[in-house]
Order: structure tokens, then sequence, then C-alpha cells
């Protein structure tokens, strides 16, 4: 498993930012694409801006929407 990447460190309110994993993104924010879409080239400060190109960024989207947590239905 590779490691997460190291927190980014805000100097505006002097604390470190961790970014979420994508795991942790499909459970909390949802698999709507154009949510994700939004959320990762426009993220919320103090996130940095995505600059993707849109074959890479379908590919994050459709791997979020992999990820969402299985919902039970009742037989």
């Amino acid at each position: 498993m590779q490691e997460p990447p190291p927190a980014v460190h805000d100097a505006n309110s002097d604390v470190d930012v961790k970014a979420p994993s994508f795991m942790q993104i499909a459970a909390t924010h949802g698999t709507n694409a154009a949510y994700l879409r939004k959320h990762i080239t426009d993220p919320e400060w103090p996130m940095r801006q995505q600059e993707l190109d849109d074959y890479y960024l379908n590919d994050i989207i459709a791997y979020i929407e992999s990820l969402a947590p299985k919902t039970k239905t009742k037989h």
C-alpha cells in the first residue's frame, strides 16, 4: 500500500492540512460525477485547484465512484 502524502502546511492559518483519501471522499461526499468534477477542479480552500485533462479527470471520477460504500438490499 502506498503511503499517503504528507500534510501541507497552510501558513495563513498555521495548520497542517491533510488531503482525504479517495475512499474517504467516496464515503463522506458521495459519488455524484458532477459534484466530484466541480470539487476536484475547483476545491474548497485550502486545497489547491487541480488542472487535469478530461481523460484523467474522468478516470479519477470513475475510480472514486467504484469506491462507493455498497448498500445492502433487502430480499
